[in-house]
Order: C-alpha cells, then sequence, then structure tokens
C-alpha cells in the first residue's frame, strides 16, 4: 500500500529539472525502514549477512561523511562575494538575476550597497521586449553574476 505513494513521489519528484534532496524528504522514513528489513533479511543468511552489514553501515557512514564535507567550507556565494569585492570597483554597475537571494553578499565591513545592482527577470516569458530590456542592461552593466 505504501509503495502505491512512494513510487509515484519519487517518479514525480526525480522528473523535475532541479533535484533538491529536501524534495524527498517525505519518503526517507519509509525508504530508512524498508532498506532495514531488507538487511535483516539478509543478516538471515551467514554467509552474506555479514557481508551485507558491512557493506551498509559502510557505505552509509562514507555518504554521511562526504554530505557533511559540504558544510566545512563556506557557501560558493560567500566564496564569490569575497572574490567580487576584492576585483570589482565600489559603484560598479552589476546584473543579476532576479531569481536568486541577490549578489554580492553583504559581508562584514562590506556592504553589498557600494554596488549598483539591477536584477532582470530571466525567467520571465520570452519576447522582443525582454530582448531589447536584456540588451540595454548587459550595455548598461560591468558585471553580469548568474549564480544558478
Amino acid at each position: 500500500m505504501l509503495l502505491a505513494w512512494v513510487v509515484p513521489f519519487f517518479a514525480i519528484t526525480c522528473s523535475f529539472d532541479v533535484k533538491f534532496v529536501r524534495y524527498l524528504l517525505p519518503i526517507y522514513p519509509l525508504v530508512v525502514l524498508w532498506g532495514a528489513a531488507w538487511l535483516q533479511e539478509w543478516a538471515g543468511r551467514a554467509a552474506v549477512g555479514r557481508w551485507a552489514r558491512g557493506a551498509v553501515v559502510a557505505g552509509t557512514a562514507l555518504y554521511l561523511l562526504a554530505f557533511l564535507a559540504i558544510y566545512t567550507r563556506p557557501h560558493s556565494a560567500v566564496t564569490a562575494s569575497e572574490w567580487f569585492y576584492t576585483h570589482a570597483a565600489p559603484g560598479s554597475r552589476v546584473l543579476i538575476q532576479d531569481w536568486d537571494e541577490g549578489f554580492p553578499f553583504s559581508l562584514p565591513g562590506r556592504p553589498a550597497d557600494r554596488y549598483k545592482v539591477t536584477a532582470f527577470g530571466f525567467y520571465g516569458a520570452d519576447g522582443t521586449a525582454k530582448i531589447k530590456r536584456l540588451a540595454d542592461d548587459l550595455a548598461a552593466s560591468e558585471w553580469l553574476v548568474l549564480q544558478t
């Protein structure tokens, strides 16, 4: 019965262009329980059980360490902002996309309002007016920043 929900949910979610891990959070508990049941079944077989248990625990631990390593470094947008503050002169005109958090990020001693930032709606409907506005905005900008 649960498969009737999990399989379609997984299929639909994985068909998205952008696959964020958080989108699958509703099915994690069920997947963990099914994995534990599968591992328990394999544990009943003497030769394969020990190997399967060790492989699952080792694989899970390696994945956990790799995933947590993401958080040992600064966010890439913060690193990019630091680079930008070093290379872009105050007062520079910056064109960004309106979809993201904005750029550059304000950092200690480095306020983002030192730049003239213009946001462009790249994800809006295409047309001649959009093309003209983009051409005008690009011509008036010294920097183009696309975070995605």
